[in-house]
């Protein structure tokens, strides 16, 4: 099913195109769903960005039923929280 969520949000990236590295995440209202699965999505500073997030984090929650952070990560960092595993995906980066 993680293979599902992460093939979604990189269908999502591929249709809509194309921060602080202080890693701060924030919780999911969906965060204390039982049994929920769960994914880490990085947001980075910019409107557009942020924007795709919401909608992949919509999107995972209500269809998918995954419970879904964020978590905000300079655009060059956030590929070594990815290569990490601190973050399942990066939807948008510049860097």
């Amino acid at each position: 099913m993680r293979v599902r969520a992460i093939a979604g949000v990189g269908a999502l990236l591929l249709l809509t195109g194309c921060g602080a590295a202080d890693m701060t995440k924030q919780a999911s209202p969906f965060a204390n769903a039982q049994g929920a699965k769960s994914l880490t999505l990085s947001v980075q500073s910019w409107v557009g960005a942020q924007a795709n997030v919401a909608v992949a984090q919509y999107l995972l929650e209500h269809k998918l039923g995954y419970r879904v952070d964020t978590v905000q990560v300079d655009e060059v960092p956030a590929w070594d929280a990815l290569s990490q595993g601190r973050v399942d995906a990066i939807l948008e980066d510049w860097g």
